[in-house]
């Protein structure tokens, strides 16, 4: 419903901002053509073996957010879902579903992190290296009301909406919007000592919680939008 909603904000708003109908292709980058990485926060060398996510729907706003819901009009969108294998794909970009809008300015995004119809949002697994001691990993993220306390504040669907990813162009059509993915920082910060014996991430314990964190930041996050004109 809430998909829907959106797309008839932008169906109302050529009026109002004189830009013209358009449409737009998409893809999402791969950013990081390798998965093995120092993270320098806490010393672990750490290699992903897995990390498979699932994009959409993305929203390109007029403006830049003065505060959490003021970011103009929308300019444009994509509302399809894609699962990605960063790994397979890794420094490689992946077409995505077209997108619409309007012509014009956007200043910032937002990714929408819903939930897949099967899985995680997010798959992950890897080993992580400390002098001596290596120890392997792996868990599932998925934003949604089994692992938010709703009577507690905010609700799923807030949670999982990334806001004010920064951008800076002219939407025109015919263009191409690509989402940078850096499957390298879903973890930055995470301490393996306080891994489970077992390997498995679950939801609440401490990696888990700076998996939570990352993948929802806008800006020091694995996400960066771009866009280029043919």
């Amino acid at each position: 419903m809430k998909f829907l909603i959106i797309t008839l904000l932008v169906a109302g708003c050529t009026g109002e901002t004189g830009g013209e109908r358009i449409a737009f292709d998409a893809s999402v980058h791969a950013a990081a053509p390798t998965l093995a990485y120092d993270d320098p926060t806490t010393g672990w060398h750490v290699e992903l073996t897995t990390a498979r996510v699932v994009v959409g729907p993305i929203y390109l706003w007029s403006q830049r957010p003065i505060d959490q819901e003021d970011r103009g009009f929308l300019r444009g969108e994509i509302v399809e879902q894609a699962a990605i294998d960063l790994v397979a794909s890794a420094g490689a970009t992946v077409p995505l579903a077209s997108g619409d809008g309007l012509a014009g300015e956007a200043l910032s995004g937002e990714l929408w992190l819903a939930p897949p119809k099967t899985g995680y949002s997010f798959d992950l697994a890897g080993t992580a290296t400390k002098g001596a001691t290596t120890v392997a990993f792996h868990g599932g993220l998925t934003i949604d009301d089994t692992v938010i306390d709703e009577s507690r504040g905010a609700t799923a669907f807030e949670k999982r909406r990334v806001r004010a990813i920064p951008i800076d162009a002219q939407i025109t059509d015919g263009g191409t919007l690509t989402i940078h993915c850096d499957a390298r920082r879903w973890l930055t910060g995470a301490v393996f000592e306080d891994l489970a014996p077992d390997g498995a991430i679950a939801p609440h314990d401490p990696i888990w919680n700076q998996w939570f964190y990352q993948v929802r930041q806008s800006t020091i996050g694995p996400w960066s939008l771009s866009w280029s004109t043919p």
